[in-house]
């Protein structure tokens, strides 16, 4: 059977390798902030402090309706958009 939800505790690394874990099934991704910027968490709007985070996650258990979100790939690299903006972004701004 599988899980109803997988929880990742960590920074955009760790919900890509996530997400790309649980591509094509129905389980959804919720994630903690664990990382220096958690792209991911702000542009969802998840608290930064992972208590605060934990505290907002299990206030949703009740009412949990989870969202699709869009996987983009750059350079044959899958991850999820907010993150590979940011990516872009940092990459051009270093070269």
């Amino acid at each position: 059977m599988p899980p109803n939800v997988v929880v990742a505790l960590g920074g955009d690394g760790t919900v890509n390798e996530a997400a790309n874990g649980l591509a094509g099934s129905q389980t959804p991704l919720s994630v903690l902030p664990g990382g220096a910027i958690n792209v991911f968490c702000r542009v969802l709007g998840i608290p930064r402090d992972v208590v605060e985070a934990t505290e907002h996650l299990l206030r949703m258990v009740d009412d949990f309706h989870p969202r699709r979100v869009d996987r983009g790939q750059v350079e044959r690299r899958p991850g999820h958009t907010a993150s590979l903006a940011l990516w872009l972004v940092l990459r051009r701004w270093c070269n």
